[in-house]
């Protein structure tokens, strides 16, 4: 009997060669056994031998759509040798492979090799058939998965989680414009930018279905950018800080693009940028005296105060 605990995957015809014979396979486990899915297949009356006996056995099996494989080491000494064309494998479950499991551009290999004094699998299968508790018994494996690299939405779902950082950078370096020019921003434009930032995202998840996640990501962040350089230049009353504003958020998004495609340092490149910009915040306004900021207003909210209605 072959236990399969997802028997969907099967597409073609199992074959089973057993000592030369091959055996009619049926569909299902036996439930005495604790595995009710899989195959069995009836081997007749075993002869008695004093001696032990080696029997050789073979099972072509084809499985389509396996995300994951976990296999369950039954023998009282198991070696499993699983070889793939798939790069991108990850080693979980109860036993890792050994020492020399080697990952290669065109997949992989690895091996393991387990006994059931490591394992306590005969206690455990005992539980399984008497009280049907085999939870502990089927999680007792050793796995692979398939793990899919990073696909388009992926990227955009990435993308978005740094959308508050994003806004939270861009009212920071509003406030600091506010505080050390002496200029009053008010708060409907502070969310007139922030809209404009979000709607990067809105824009790079629809074009991206069209036109692909590199070329999305460079109209949706050239967009915005002009936008929001256009806006801030009027807002700040000069060109100059609304071209300097653009180019730094223009530099913001090519480094979140980085961070998007740099899986495995993303996150020492988004704790350096953070750092990065709380710096820049503390020395920008080291000599800000900010008691003086919050009683004195700008010039331009006093001097409207001023204007004759």
């Amino acid at each position: 009997m072959l236990g399969i605990q997802d028997t969907r995957g099967i597409r073609d015809r199992v074959q089973v060669d057993w000592d030369g014979a091959q055996p009619a396979l049926f569909p299902g486990g036996v439930d005495a056994t604790g595995a009710p899915n899989g195959i069995h297949t009836d081997l007749g009356v075993m002869p008695a031998n004093k001696t032990p006996v080696t029997r050789e056995f073979r099972i072509v099996l084809s499985l389509m759509g396996t995300k994951r494989l976990d296999i369950v080491p039954v023998g009282a000494a198991t070696t499993v040798a699983l070889a793939s064309a798939w790069p991108h494998p990850s080693f979980t479950g109860r036993i890792l492979p050994d020492s020399g499991t080697r990952i290669f551009k065109e997949g992989f290999t690895a091996q393991w090799r387990t006994s059931h004094f490591a394992t306590n699998l005969s206690q455990l299968h005992q539980r399984c058939v008497q009280s049907r508790q085999c939870d502990a018994f089927n999680q007792h494996s050793l796995t692979v998965s398939f793990i899919q690299p990073v696909d388009l939405y992926q990227s955009v779902a990435r993308s978005v989680k740094y959308g508050f950082l994003f806004i939270g950078l861009t009212f920071a370096a509003f406030f600091l414009f506010e505080v050390l020019k002496r200029l009053a921003i008010h708060p409907v434009q502070y969310a007139l930018v922030g809209l404009a930032l979000a709607i990067f995202f809105l824009l790079l998840i629809s074009l991206s279905e069209h036109l692909g996640f590199a070329t999305a990501y460079a109209i949706a962040a050239a967009s915005c950018v002009a936008l929001i350089a256009y806006y801030v230049a009027h807002v700040l009353g000069s060109m100059r800080r609304g071209a300097l504003f653009g180019l730094a958020l223009s530099a913001l998004y090519g480094l979140l693009y980085v961070l998007l495609r740099v899986e495995d340092h993303a996150l020492l490149m988004g704790s350096l940028l953070v750092f990065a910009c709380i710096a820049s915040a503390m020395v920008a306004t080291r000599r800000v005296d900010w008691y003086a900021v919050a009683a004195c207003p700008s010039p331009a909210v006093d001097s409207a105060a001023r204007k004759p209605a």
